[in-house]
């Protein structure tokens, strides 16, 4: 078997007393290897075995013998002569870079490195990483649905690959914009799969559903009055939401109101607040109008909602 170590001085030397003194130190200062089996060659009455040799350079070394062909084809002429005996050749000669800080070849960090096992993310991480992106984009609509929304997921491991299934559970307000309007329901999609994907082979799966009553309630704009009124035991259900301002109904003591809060979202130049009335020929239908104030704080809330039941009361 030949030494690795013995080959490369004896090319090294080889060189030297070619005059090529460059060369020498390249392949002293460079790693050989024979890598790979044997091939028998019939050469005239000669049967020989057939080596692969690696010469693994530096950045430097490798562009200046590839950029210089001449030198690179001295080299091997060299390897070639000093495995040439009776019974070996070489096959070939190739250059290789070395990969530092270690010093190896790709082929060998690639057969030696031990298998790496990634981390997938749990289903609230996504979330929370969907609706950062969302804002990092400038989409704060699309923010907003999230930050209301609960995600479930589970993993289907009957395919190869995988396949995680993710249920994205919207308010309902959220739900029928995102059964109206496509690209809002794109770009939901688009944020929760960049939040999860992953270096391991998964497909992934995404479906839009209700938000449940025991899922996370209800945050900005509306959080502070939503909770105000639930707890003097009215209910709440989100009707509508958009840039300009936030609406829902609420039902207390077998009346009903619509209460609507302007949306921070409409403190642009330009925008107005339109107005609305509502009409119904069988049912009494009270509607509210509170200013941003009436959220701003929990105790700006308790005040707007004992407001807002007192004249659903006086209805």
């Amino acid at each position: 078997m030949l030494d690795d170590t013995a080959l490369a001085s004896g090319v090294a030397a080889l060189l030297e007393a070619r005059g090529e003194k460059e060369l020498g130190a390249i392949v002293r200062r460079s790693v050989v290897e024979v890598v790979g089996r044997t091939e028998r060659w019939l050469m005239g009455a000669r049967d020989v075995a057939a080596h692969r040799i690696v010469l693994v350079v530096s950045a430097a070394d490798h562009v200046l013998l590839t950029s210089t062909p001449p030198r690179f084809a001295a080299i091997r002429e060299a390897f070639a002569t000093a495995v040439r005996s009776p019974e070996t050749e070489m096959e070939n000669l190739f250059l290789v870079l070395e990969l530092p800080p270690s010093r190896t070849t790709f082929a060998q960090g690639y057969r030696d490195a031990p298998k790496r096992t990634f981390e997938t993310p749990a289903a609230d991480s996504v979330l929370e990483g969907a609706v950062a992106l969302c804002r990092a984009m400038g989409d704060e609509a699309g923010a907003r649905a999230l930050s209301r929304a609960s995600l479930e997921d589970t993993f289907d491991i009957a395919y190869d690959p995988p396949v995680r299934r993710f249920v994205l559970r919207l308010d309902a307000a959220d739900f029928a914009l995102a059964e109206k309007q496509m690209p809002f329901t794109s770009r939901l999609m688009w944020a929760v799969r960049s939040a999860a994907t992953t270096p391991a082979k998964m497909t992934m799966a995404i479906n839009f559903a209700v938000r449940l009553s025991d899922a996370p309630g209800i945050l900005d704009p509306e959080k502070h009055l939503v909770r105000a009124l639930e707890r003097k035991n009215a209910v709440v259900v989100p009707i509508s939401r958009d840039e300009e301002r936030v609406r829902f109904a609420v039902v207390y003591q077998e009346k009903l109101a619509i209460v609507e809060i302007p949306n921070d979202l409409s403190n642009k130049p330009g925008k107005k607040s339109k107005t609305i009335v509502l009409k119904s020929t069988t049912t009494k239908i009270g509607e509210v109008r509170l200013s941003d104030q009436a959220n701003a704080s929990e105790e700006a809330a308790e005040m707007a909602s004992a407001e807002v039941l007192r004249e659903m009361y006086q209805m």
